[in-house]
């Protein structure tokens, strides 16, 4: 195994974990909206953890590191269905970790020009979660009567600015290299 290879092992082992830490409450969303909420949270994580590792490798690493990014669906998904399940409101459907999974890939690819310009971290994941909410509105409304779209909106709001701190603050214990605990999470970071 390549040492970056094993620095992308360890990035993404930590990032889960910083999201299991932090499930987002259910709220008022239905399914649909819930599964982007919390793609969104796994998304921005995730991103944080691969900024920190284009920022602190060779160059010679990026492409290795992108190549790596496509796992993350794959571990997102076993992350939601086995560690996750019992926790979320719908985790025991068949289907809600794939969902969540793409989700959280889509907001992936959303970041990869921002990530390859070097766009600053609080840029990229602001991009991306209005990128987020504006094409996947319909999804986050998904089952709301149209007289009440200002509930899922707000809290949809509420959830990705809560997802964006969370993964600005996994960025920077990644930088002085403190592991993810659940301490740090009931301390309210």
């Amino acid at each position: 195994m390549r040492p970056i290879d094993f620095r992308v092992d360890l990035q993404f082992v930590q990032a889960l974990k910083c999201v299991e830490y932090r499930v987002p409450r259910h709220g008022h969303f239905h399914r649909p909206g819930y599964a982007v909420v919390l793609g969104l949270r796994y998304g921005l994580i995730g991103i944080a953890a691969t900024y920190h590792l284009l920022e602190t490798s060779a160059s010679d690493d990026t492409t290795s590191i992108l190549e790596a990014m496509k796992s993350w669906q794959r571990l997102v998904g076993d992350h939601v269905r086995y560690e996750l399940f019992d926790r979320l409101p719908f985790g025991q459907d068949e289907t809600f970790h794939h969902e969540v999974s793409r989700y959280a890939e889509y907001c992936h690819q959303l970041s990869i020009p921002l990530l390859l310009r070097r766009a600053n971290l609080n840029d990229c994941l602001n991009i991306v979660s209005h990128q987020v909410r504006n094409e996947l509105v319909e999804i986050i409304r998904a089952h709301w009567d149209s007289d009440l779209y200002g509930i899922p909106d707000s809290e949809f709001l509420q959830f990705a600015q809560q997802s964006e701190a969370f993964a600005k603050n996994f960025y920077e214990r990644r930088v002085v290299d403190l592991p993810e605990l659940p301490e740090i999470a009931l301390l309210d970071e």
